[in-house]
């Protein structure tokens, strides 16, 4: 079993990101254990996360990330880096992404 781990460094990516980062189109994943790496910056983020018709939403970087497509397997990495964040994830469901 392979890994996929497609990185986003926001502190200096600017365009918005949205991405059936896991699956290869449609409606699932594709089996594969797959890592998404986000981090923010050296300042004060407020980062917040939320799932919106099925997909995880991650607000309040420079740019929007939204993932689609999970496995079970499946990995989010949210690193808030240097400085006094906040990383808000009160809207997400008990046990993360379905």
């Amino acid at each position: 079993m392979s890994t996929d781990t497609p990185g986003f460094s926001l502190a200096v990516t600017r365009s918005r990101r949205r991405g059936t980062l896991f699956g290869r189109g449609g409606s699932g994943g594709d089996g594969q254990s797959d890592v998404v790496i986000i981090e923010g910056t050296s300042g004060d983020d407020v980062i917040r996360l939320s799932m919106q018709n099925g997909a995880l939403v991650i607000d309040g970087l420079a740019s929007r990330i939204v993932i689609e497509n999970f496995d079970p397997t499946d990995q989010i990495r949210l690193m808030g880096l240097g400085g006094n964040d906040v990383i808000d994830a009160s809207m997400m469901p008990a046990n993360g992404p379905p």
